[in-house]
């Protein structure tokens, strides 16, 4: 199949492969799996219920969310082998029932008797087959309560499939970290740039109305076009140019002073569900208001003492009587006054509010006669409209202006906040967020590192932001400060999973054992099967010369939780090597570089157990592949010298001797004593290597 002709498919599409995806070249492997129609029998009957259990406690849209992204995985793991447009298509529409179910037209699928047989084509059959579930489960509230189980069901066919699969798990479960850690479970909603943790850069990750204006411009015939048009047929926007230049501008202009306090603050617009309910309560909205609420969300700015914010929806419905009943207040904006011009100030919607010094509204006049004027009053002037403006696009631009040119104090430190959020726990979101981007987009963790603690001053007590902090100082090899800061995350979230392992393996780097075993058997008990969490187990036991414990309470369930992961068999050919078992080792050693062929250190080791049972012949094979790999690894090089002693290859010997104390001298002491030089050891061209070193 044309490789390129597939990318030009796909490039047709809005979705393009996460970053994260691209940056572990998922797609360029053909499969290392086995597969026959009974394999996907296996996965359309399968169950897991520890996973369903971790999965079932989560939001119903962050389930669907997720088992989204699971499918995404396995869709593009197949980018370069397969023609995937049709799967994209269908999980575009897929992503744009998340945010209203019947934009969905239909994802029905019905798998073919003879693809399931394929390793390609019947794993995504089987993709597909779920995907469907997927749509239909979180449609139907009656089978909503099955919708974990279909998510788990993709996981466990996604991991089979990955040839990488510790980083797919990887990221798995900080996913799953990163959902346990928010309080709020409306919050716990992740949209596919979350899950993915990439930059808003591409259009499904702006907003949801960009995503849907794209999807409507597409032939995806997955989508419902007739429900979807609805958000298009908006009044022409007579001011759009100059708000699309005026967003453009304010996104690219620093926010922050000197002190990276911040003068604006930027957030996502609302849903389109909530503003379906704006509409459901006060009807339709003017076109000037929805665009501007697209462009810029629910953002807030500062200027002299002064600040204003863009209200959500649910803020606009519960200040509305507020607002009412202030109007009719002699100290406020009074009836008589508005009905002196023939307003009917029932028609005003609170859509801004005002904090600190300058306690004003702006007011969306909802007359079809005004098309979204604003009015702007000041609740501290009886009855004062400070001004009026065309449309709520005006008003909010000169906001912006005023921001950048009247001398702004930094918005969440020296003014009041706003009486509607908690505009320090929203600003340090929103620097924790800017820390991730620099981190996994950018890999600069100084940079991230400066975030989190802008963060921490807003909001100390933060655990995600806490626990970033930790890991980036550790990425800084920082790694007195990082043991710290993880066990600050665990003194208020003690059984933070991530937080228990990064902690014990720091501790293990450093010899503390019995520290790091403390951690590690506290992450073991909330979690069993954590495949990280054995790793550490098996490597602290191997470190304490618990060999025969390492193999039968870690590896060995490495092995059977993860038969085509190295750590497992590694670990137990190691073990078997210094118990003398050179038998099991080389079983182990060979499974190992089954799974990475290219592995120098292990195929050293193969080596080195088949020099040790009197295989020469095949030990100098691995041996020289070692090398050919990696040149400047001694071991390989120690490993040749003991064969070629054993067979009486003495220059060869000595030459290989010299090049391991040129590239490790300190392995000086165990070269002179080594058991297995004895047939050269009274050579002079042996007595001279060591006679000269040692002088």
């Amino acid at each position: 199949m044309n490789n390129l002709k597939n990318i030009k498919k796909i490039s047709n599409r809005i979705f393009k492969k996460p970053q994260i995806l691209e940056n572990l070249k998922i797609s360029e492997k053909k499969p290392n799996y086995e597969w026959s129609s009974d394999t996907a029998l296996y996965y359309l009957e399968i169950e897991n219920f520890p996973l369903f259990k971790k999965i079932n406690h989560l939001p119903l849209n962050t389930q669907y969310a997720l088992g989204l992204a699971i499918t995404e995985w396995i869709f593009w793991r197949f980018e370069e082998l397969e023609d995937i447009t049709d799967e994209i298509e269908r999980v575009e529409s897929a992503w744009a029932g998340l945010i209203n179910i019947n934009y969905i037209k239909s994802l029905e699928y019905e798998m073919k008797e003879d693809d399931d047989k394929e390793p390609i084509k019947g794993a995504i059959e089987v993709a597909k087959y779920f995907l469907n579930d997927l749509y239909l489960y979180y449609k139907d509230p009656e089978d909503q309560k099955y919708l974990a189980s279909v998510v788990v069901s993709q996981l466990l066919l996604a991991r089979r499939l990955m040839f990488n699969k510790k980083e797919f798990l990887s990221w798995f479960e900080e996913v799953m970290e990163r959902v346990a850690t928010i309080s709020d479970p409306k919050e716990q909603i992740l949209w596919r740039n979350e899950l993915f943790m990439q930059s808003c850069d591409e259009v499904e990750t702006k907003t949801d109305n960009e995503f849907l204006n794209a999807l409507i411009k597409t032939d995806n015939k997955y989508i419902n076009q007739n429900v979807l048009a609805n958000i298009s047929n908006q009044e022409p926007n007579k001011y759009q140019k100059q708000l699309e230049e005026h967003a453009l501008w304010v996104k690219t202009q620093d926010w922050y002073d000197s002190k990276k306090e911040p003068y604006a603050i930027f957030k996502n617009p609302p849903l389109l569900e909530e503003i379906n309910q704006l509409k459901e309560k006060f009807g339709d909205l003017p076109a000037s208001y929805l665009k501007t609420l697209t462009e810029f969300g629910l953002s807030e700015f500062t200027y002299d003492c002064y600040t204003a914010k863009m209200l959500s929806p649910k803020e606009i419905i519960s200040s509305y009587d507020i607002i009412q009943d202030e109007m009719d207040f002699n100290d406020g904006l009074r009836e008589d006054i508005l009905e002196e011009d023939g307003v009917d100030f029932y028609k005003f919607i609170p859509v801004m509010a005002g904090k600190g010094v300058d306690g004003a509204w702006a007011l969306l006049d909802l007359s079809e006669e005004n098309n979204g004027q604003i009015l702007y009053w000041d609740t501290d002037e009886a009855g004062d409209i400070e001004s009026t403006f065309e449309n709520l696009e005006e008003f909010i631009l000169e906001l912006f202006e005023r921001s950048r040119t009247d001398d702004p104090l930094p918005l969440t430190n020296n003014v009041e906040p706003s009486t509607y959020h908690n505009s320090e726990k929203e600003t340090a979101k929103t620097l924790n967020q800017k820390s991730i981007i620099e981190a996994t987009q950018n890999q600069d963790y100084q940079k991230a590192l400066e975030y989190t603690q802008l963060a921490l001053e807003y909001d100390s007590t933060n655990v995600e932001t806490l626990y970033n902090q930790a890991y980036y100082l550790s990425q800084l090899n920082k790694l007195d400060l990082a043991e710290k800061g993880y066990q600050q995350v665990l003194e208020i979230a003690p059984n933070f999973q991530s937080a228990l392992f990064n902690l014990s393996h720091i501790l293990l780097g450093k010899n503390k054992f019995e520290e790091a075993k403390l951690y590690n058997e506290r992450l073991l008990q909330i979690n069993p099967t954590h495949y990280k969490a054995l790793v550490i187990k098996g490597n602290i036991l191997f470190q304490q010369k618990k060999y025969k414990e390492a193999i039968e309470d870690a590896y060995k369930i490495l092995t059977e939780i993860e038969p085509e992961d190295i750590a497992g068999w590694q670990g137990m050919g190691l073990c078997y090597s210094w118990l003398g078992d050179n038998k099991n080792a080389i079983v182990c050693n060979k499974k190992a570089i089954e799974i990475q062929p290219r592995n120098y250190m292990i195929l050293a080791n193969l080596g080195s157990n088949l020099n040790n049972v009197g295989q020469y012949e095949e030990a100098l094979l691995h041996l020289n592949q070692s090398i050919d790999i990696n040149d400047k690894y001694y071991y390989s090089y120690y490993c040749k010298a003991c064969v070629f002693s054993l067979t009486n290859h003495l220059k060869e010997a000595i030459n290989m001797i010299k090049k391991v104390l040129e590239l490790e001298p300190s392995q000086f002491e165990h070269l002179k004593n080594e058991p297995d030089f004895e047939n050269i050891r009274n050579s002079d061209a042996f007595k001279q290597i060591f006679r000269k070193t040692n002088k």
